[in-house]
C-alpha cells in the first residue's frame, strides 16, 4: 500500500483535551451518576470533578475527540490531515495545538474563538471500556464560523462525527461545511456511532445524511433509532441506501461489518489483551480511508483499518505511534504478497 500525492483528510472536531482518570468515577462525589457512557456537564461541575480526579491519579493526558484520532492516524499514515475545530488563546488552547503538530496534524481556526475549551475526563469501567464525562466547547450565539474554501478543493475526505453537532454554533457549521463539500464532490465521512449524541440532533443528522456520504459509521443501536426518526426518508433502508455508499457497524469487542456496492465484509475482534479501547474506531476508520486513498478496494481498506483497530486496543489512549502503524502495514502487506 502507497498512498499517492498527499491525499487529503479535513475533520472538524470539537478538539477534546482527555484525562484518564486511573479511579472509577463511582468514587467521586462529584460525578454524575451512572447511566449513558457518555455525558456532558457543566463547566463548574467538571472543573471539581476534574480537580479530584487529577488528585487521585491519571494515566493518560493528550488531544482526542474522534475526528481528531481519525485525523492523527491518516497523518501516521503520510497523509496530509487537517482538524478545524473550537480553540481558545489561552495557553491550554495553545497546548491543544502544539498537541496536534506533534502528531503531524495542522490546525485550522474556523475563524472565533469559543468561551471555553473542551475536556473530557475518562474513567475506568473495565475490561478496556471507559465512562467519560466532557466539558464541551461552547459559542457565543451568532459567531460566524467558516472553514477556508481552498481546503475543500481536490476532493479531500471531509470527517465528523455526531457529538460534534452538540453546540448549535458549531453545529451549524459542520452542517454547512458538509454542504458546501458536497457541492464540489468531496468525499464526505459521518460518524454516528455513539448513541447518547443521536436524539438531540435528528434533524441535522439526517440534513447531512441526505447530501449523500462516501462512509457511514454508525452502529447498531444508533442505526435503529436514526432509521426510526421522523426525519428518515420512508424508502430509507438498513443499509441507508441510497444515501450512504459506504457502511461501517461496529459491534464493539465482537468486531465490525463493512457494507458497499460490492457485497459485505465482517471482521471479528482480533484475540488480544485488551487494555483501552479508545479510539479503536477510529484507528479504524483512519486506516480504512486511507488505504482507500491509496486505491485499493473497500474490502482491503476495512482489513488493514480492522488490524489497527486491533492494535489500538492494546495501548492506553486513542493513538498509536507511527512505528506501530508502519509495522501494521508491513504486516498486511506481507499477507498479500504471501
Amino acid at each position: 500500500m502507497s498512498l499517492p500525492a498527499t491525499p487529503r483528510l479535513v475533520a472538524l472536531s470539537n478538539l477534546l483535551w482527555d484525562i484518564y482518570s486511573v479511579a472509577p468515577a463511582g468514587e467521586f462525589p462529584e460525578a454524575p451518576p451512572p447511566g449513558a457512557r457518555s455525558v456532558a456537564i457543566a463547566e463548574e461541575q467538571l472543573d471539581r470533578l476534574l480537580g479530584a480526579a487529577c488528585d487521585r491519579g491519571v494515566s493518560y493526558e493528550g488531544i482526542g475527540a474522534s475526528a481528531t484520532n481519525t485525523a492523527a492516524g491518516f497523518a501516521a499514515l503520510g497523509g496530509e490531515a487537517i482538524v478545524s475545530g473550537p480553540v481558545t488563546g489561552t495557553p491550554h488552547g495553545e497546548r491543544t495545538v502544539a498537541a496536534l503538530e506533534r502528531l503531524g496534524v495542522k490546525y485550522v481556526s474556523p475563524g472565533a474563538p469559543p468561551f471555553f475549551d473542551g475536556i473530557c475526563i475518562s474513567f475506568p469501567l473495565g475490561g478496556g471500556e471507559r465512562r467519560f464525562i466532557s466539558k464541551f466547547p461552547r459559542y457565543p450565539p451568532g459567531a460566524d464560523l467558516r472553514l477556508p474554501a481552498h481546503l475543500l478543493e481536490g476532493r479531500p475526505f471531509l470527517v465528523a462525527a455526531s457529538y460534534e453537532l452538540h453546540d448549535p454554533v458549531f453545529g451549524a457549521f459542520v452542517v454547512r461545511t458538509f454542504e458546501e463539500a458536497a457541492a464540489l464532490d468531496g468525499r464526505l465521512v459521518f460518524d454516528c456511532a455513539d448513541p447518547e449524541f443521536i436524539a438531540p440532533r435528528e434533524k441535522e443528522i439526517w440534513s447531512i445524511l441526505r447530501l449523500g456520504l462516501d462512509v457511514l459509521v454508525v452502529d447498531e443501536k444508533s442505526r435503529a433509532h436514526l432509521l426510526a426518526s421522523e426525519h428518515a426518508p420512508p424508502e430509507c433502508d438498513p443499509t441507508f441506501a441510497p444515501y450512504a455508499s459506504m457502511m461501517i457497524v461496529p459491534a464493539g469487542g465482537r468486531g465490525a461489518t463493512l457494507h458497499f456496492a460490492g457485497g459485505e465484509n465482517a471482521v471479528r475482534a482480533a484475540a488480544s489483551k485488551v487494555i483501552d479501547t479508545t479510539g479503536a474506531g477510529d484507528a479504524l476508520l483512519a486506516g480504512f480511508l486511507a488505504v482507500l486513498a491509496a486505491g485499493d478496494d473497500p474490502g482491503q481498506a476495512f482489513r488493514f483499518g480492522a488490524a489497527a483497530a486491533a492494535e489500538t486496543v492494546g495501548v492506553t489512549g486513542p493513538h498509536l505511534s507511527r512505528y506501530r502503524w508502519s509495522a501494521i502495514r508491513r504486516e498486511l502487506e506481507g499477507d498479500r504478497k504471501g
